[in-house]
């Protein structure tokens, strides 16, 4: 049977050989870059057990100049023996040994491979693609590939730290703060001698007298001191919630021209439930009112438990509880009409007058109906004030509804301490032997 030749091929090339040949050098390079990952995966672990031989070695060579000190103190015993000490520099020895053949092993260049012809590193975006490339161990490329990345994140991106904690701010002690105008006063110069002897409440009351006319104040009727804290002769300053009339407006005429019930006043300071002379105290600033922020944070507990008791007590004074009736209970304003006709007018009244007057006597009787009400209601609300009601209203905004309550300061300066009325007041106490004790 005769064979055709097919006219084309004279046009033949062969090409499987190429091919080959590209196949080969392909898989070459696959492996040579598999061979530079493993190297660098083996450097960075040799780097590292170079780290720790490194500080294991410089501990021992710490260990080693002690021992060859001349004045160093051998210890024979369980822990430290002549025997431990030779094993010991034998293996520093050693140790130094692997630690130079480690270095001569890791410091040669990545680019002594079997052929020359690999690379010192992968490029970033080659790196997946080389790992799916290599078929002959596609988990330990993987590895190294992950190792490489990691190793790149750590140098990159530092370890993230926690945020500072927040400040805490710690209130300070109501004991260790005084209001402003009390830190502008000058010290009192005076002399205040050793004065230890206090005096029974009952003592003051009945040798002092005095009526209670507002909380911390006692008002002696006639010419002499009335009663009215910090050590004697400091300055200070009281709260307190409401004031009563000045005893001027009641008593005026026992009051000398140069004299009034605020100014050089004793005062007396209950401790331990006996009363401490602290000198004669003036009022050289009328009352502030605190804020909330300072109820809050500068008011302690107790005083305002105490004053909440004091104002909820059923004994309180009748001042004190219209005090109250007027502030928790607004007693309603006139809105009617103000004006009228003129009762001694001489020309006969206008019409519109007369309506004018019939409306106002009208609105008068009307507000007046009002006012009587509104004291029956505020009274019986008055009453029922409790003391976690006082509470409320110190801690209460100043644009609720139900109107808040706040605190006032008296400011109190010491201007004297007067030793003849101490002397005066120790004489009394003691004529009356174990009465006051």
């Amino acid at each position: 049977m005769g064979k055709t030749l097919d006219p084309a091929a004279s046009k033949f090339l062969p090409t499987a050989s190429q091919q080959n040949e590209a196949l080969q050098a392909s898989s070459t390079f696959t492996y040579l870059e598999s061979r530079v990952l493993n190297l660098e995966e083996r450097h960075a672990g040799l780097q590292e057990d170079i780290v720790g031989l490194k500080e294991l070695w410089h501990s021992l060579s710490i260990t080693v100049d002690k021992l060859n000190k001349p004045d160093f103190p051998v210890h024979a015993g369980a822990l430290r023996t002549a025997s431990d000490i030779e094993a010991s520099l034998q293996n520093a020895k050693h140790f130094g040994l692997e630690l130079k053949r480690l270095k001569e092993e890791a410091h040669p260049s990545v680019n002594n491979g079997s052929d020359g012809t690999a690379k010192t590193s992968t490029p970033p975006h080659l790196r997946k693609k080389v790992a799916s490339s290599i078929s002959d161990s596609p988990k330990q490329s993987q590895a190294a590939v992950a190792l490489v990345d990691s190793q790149a994140k750590q140098q990159l991106m530092p370890a993230p730290t926690p945020p500072p904690s927040p400040k805490i701010t710690v209130p300070g002690k109501p004991e260790s703060w005084k209001p402003h105008h009390i830190t502008t006063l000058a010290p009192f110069a005076g002399n205040i001698p050793c004065a230890d002897v206090t005096f029974h409440p009952d003592f003051l009351a009945n040798h002092l007298g005095g009526i209670p006319w507002s909380p911390g104040l006692r008002f002696v009727k006639g010419k002499g001191p009335c009663i009215l804290r910090n050590p004697p002769g400091m300055h200070g300053a009281k709260l307190t919630a409401f004031f009563n009339k000045a005893p001027e407006e009641e008593f005026g005429g026992l009051f000398d021209a140069d004299s009034n019930s605020y100014e050089n006043v004793p005062m007396f300071v209950l401790v331990d439930k006996r009363y401490v002379y602290y000198g004669n105290y003036s009022q050289t600033r009328w009352s502030d009112k605190l804020d909330h922020d300072t109820m809050a944070t500068k008011v302690p507990e107790n005083v305002k438990n105490f004053w909440a008791e004091e104002l909820a007590s059923p004994t309180r004074d009748e001042w004190v509880t219209e005090e109250l009736k007027k502030h928790f209970f607004r007693r309603p304003e006139y809105s009617g009409c103000l004006f009228a006709s003129p009762d001694n007018e001489t020309t006969v009244n206008s019409v519109e007058d007369a309506k004018l007057t019939e409306k106002m006597v009208r609105d008068v009787r009307k507000y007046v109906d009002e006012l009587r009400q509104w004291d029956r209601e505020a009274c019986m609300k008055t009453a029922m004030i409790k003391k976690q009601s006082i509470l409320d209203a110190f801690n209460a905004s100043d644009m609720d509804e139900t109107p808040a309550l706040r605190l006032w300061w008296e400011y109190l300066e010491c201007v004297d301490w007067r030793k003849d009325f101490y002397d005066l007041l120790v004489t009394l106490q003691k004529r009356e032997g174990q009465k006051y004790a």
